[in-house]
């Protein structure tokens, strides 16, 4: 007959199995409360709970689980020869169907994608650089002079600081972005509906293109740059905070364009990518501001009365996305990195 211990009995720890998979790499992970852990684990809501109470009763952390236990619990940083990580690579981004409620957790959304470290594979090395200052050669991976519009926009200072104060990007994850829409690699096919300038597939990372459009179509240099927008997936750090400012498509005060075309700029990314697009047909440089009698002129210049974007959005609402998309206001609380990065 088994003894009783007359001491109140602790439930052992066990893994809760139900946690959350991602849904790219299929890996096993808890989602956890943003303002105590800004940061994706392996450790249940449960198991991290009870390890913290038991680590403030505890005087070392061998105590209680180990040292190997403690460190999968907390954030890691990881050096490398050129700049340190504040956090483990890759990076995960979220895409949407829809634009989401506020406090619609990131893992609802129908799609996540990764960005890998890939900079120190295009670090200029023909000069003596001092250690960590090796800048990126960009040039080196642009397959034409077409694809020198998105390097110019988001390798612009201006942009740089921008994306760093509210995305929380250091200047090493833009590199990795901007890395990742300029090594899509451009095919020309005639493959795709007639109604369609270009297109980004995520197989075989490529942008597809038809041809006769580059020689007579208006808009072939800004479609390409909205495909590596796609690509790089800035359209995903950046979507859902440009449609906080745009708002819905289907709840415009001034204007109500075509049901298909406000259902597709209602997906965040879509609606940055048209975004983008739009900024470099009307010319508008990094930085600049316009008002609404300056959007109309230039939309008149550009001859993008008719496009999907200007048809869809309020003016006063796409003055504003011009002027702060991307801005220094950094106060709109967490930054995104910080709950995107893959710990």
């Amino acid at each position: 007959m088994k003894s009783k211990s007359p001491f109140a009995q602790k439930p052992p720890i066990t893994r809760n199995h139900k946690t959350n998979t991602d849904p790219k790499s299929g890996s096993t992970f808890d989602f956890a409360d943003k303002e105590t852990r800004p940061y994706r684990t392996n450790i249940s809501d449960e198991e991290y709970k009870t390890a913290r109470l038991e680590r403030g009763l505890a005087k070392s952390r061998e105590a209680v689980f180990g040292q190997d236990r403690f460190s999968a619990i907390q954030p890691q940083t990881q050096t490398s020869s050129n700049y340190v990580q504040k956090a483990k690579y890759p990076i995960t981004t979220f895409r949407r169907p829809h634009i989401s409620t506020p406090n619609e957790p990131d893992y609802m959304s129908y799609a996540s994608e990764q960005t890998p470290d890939i900079r120190e594979k295009y670090l200029k090395t023909d000069a003596p650089y001092a250690p960590g200052k090796a800048p990126v050669d960009f040039e080196s991976v642009m397959q034409d002079d077409y694809s020198k519009q998105f390097l110019d926009r988001y390798n612009h200072p201006v942009t740089r600081e921008r994306l760093k104060k509210q995305a929380g990007l250091t200047d090493a994850d833009t590199d990795n972005f901007i890395l990742a829409g300029l090594t899509a690699h451009k095919e020309d096919t005639n493959k795709i509906g007639s109604d369609i300038l270009g297109s980004y597939t995520k197989k075989g990372h490529k942008i597809l293109m038809r041809p006769e459009n580059e020689y007579y179509h208006p808009d072939y240099q800004s479609t390409e740059t909205h495909e590596r927008v796609h690509a790089s997936k800035l359209d995903n750090i950046l979507g859902k905070k440009l449609q906080d400012i745009l708002g819905s498509s289907w709840h415009q005060e001034t204007k109500n364009y075509h049901n298909k075309v406000k259902t597709y700029l209602n997906k965040p990314h879509e609606a940055y990518g048209n975004f983008a697009g739009f900024r470099e047909q009307i010319k508008l440089k990094p930085g600049e501001q316009i008002d609404a009698k300056e959007l109309k002129r230039r939309v008149k210049e550009a001859g993008q009365q008719s496009s999907n974007f200007y048809m869809t959005y309020d003016d006063d609402k796409i003055v504003k996305a011009l002027n702060t998309i991307a801005s220094n206001d950094s106060s709109s609380g967490k930054s995104w990195v910080s709950k995107h990065r893959t710990a």
